[in-house]
């Protein structure tokens, strides 16, 4: 059921609607619409039907990496494949504070910190470090679970190249009426890697030999960056960001990084890929996929010394 009236904000284009819930389970909830869950149901406007399959696929290699993920799956809604994205806030007296507010809050001026990411700079200028200083600013007494959290979602963005976790991607929920703890939102809106954007035909030009494919995937690894930097370094690529988090031991141990990118995590994420995709997506793009992963995880590991 279209939730009608209400506008959800981002690039691509959403409607908030209510779904029956199986596990709900009584006749009663199926009757009462009214009491069904509530999903945000995304269409990928730009590369459909390609780009909402891989949200969904980004989101369930997210669990494997043993993150908190907003729930979600895939649904034909009004004949358009949708990617839908449970509503975790549980009441009217809960509210998800953005990134984007924290750094507003922080610096006292929506407009710059919107203007900033508008002009590109927000690499530069939204570094971990000014991250850091603006949740300690606003949650002082959860800094530290916040930060870790963060940065966990910052190397698993790293490992399957999502460029686009601006401060409208994370944030943190609070009450109210001060009613629990702050802490970190489930993850939402991870859309953009693992070739979210490439058609058929590209994928099959570059991925027509062996070396053209290896070629490929490294040009696209390397140029993969994230939205937050490390003070000091210009225009640093995910890997770069891997090393200064490790080698600093920015809010997480290196044994725990060492933990995160371990080879049976990267097996876990290939049977989630088979049993999920493989009637999904095609045998060239499931095989790209992985390759660009295995190489990935290569790579990171070779920092984790």
């Amino acid at each position: 059921m279209i939730v009608q009236g209400v506008s959800v904000t981002g690039d691509a284009p959403k409607v908030i609607v209510r779904i029956h819930d199986r596990k709900e389970g009584r006749h009663y909830f199926k009757r009462n619409k009214h009491r069904w869950s509530i999903y945000i149901a995304k269409t990928g406007h730009k590369w459909y039907p390609v780009e909402s399959l891989t949200e969904y696929l980004l989101n369930l290699l997210g669990k494997d990496f043993g993150l908190n993920m907003a729930e979600s799956s895939v649904a034909m809604i009004g004949g358009q494949l949708r990617f839908l994205s449970k509503y975790f806030l549980s009441s009217q007296w809960e509210e998800l504070v953005h990134g984007a507010d924290i750094f507003a809050g922080f610096l006292g001026d929506r407009e710059l910190v919107e203007q900033i990411e508008e002009q590109a700079l927000s690499r530069d200028l939204f570094t971990l470090q000014f991250v850091e200083n603006a949740v300690e600013y606003l949650f002082p007494f959860q800094k530290d679970e916040i930060m870790n959290s963060l940065v966990r979602l910052l190397l698993y963005d790293a490992w399957v190249g999502n460029n686009d976790r601006h401060f409208y991607n994370w944030g943190i929920v609070r009450s109210i009426r001060q009613s629990f703890t702050p802490y970190f939102s489930p993850v939402y809106d991870t859309a953009r890697g693992l070739f979210w954007n490439d058609d058929e035909d590209k994928i099959a030009r570059r991925t027509g030999n062996a070396q053209e494919k290896e070629r490929y995937i490294r040009k696209y690894c390397k140029l993969s960056r994230p939205k937050l930097g490390w003070e000091g370094e210009k225009d640093l690529n995910h890997f770069k960001l891997v090393e200064k988090i490790y080698n600093n031991e920015f809010y997480i141990s290196k044994s725990e990084i060492k933990e995160l990118f371990l080879h049976s995590v990267l097996d876990k994420m290939f049977v989630t890929i088979d049993r999920n995709f493989s009637h999904l997506f095609s045998e060239r793009r499931i095989r790209l996929i992985k390759d660009c992963l295995e190489y990935r995880y290569n790579e990171i590991n070779k920092l984790l010394i």
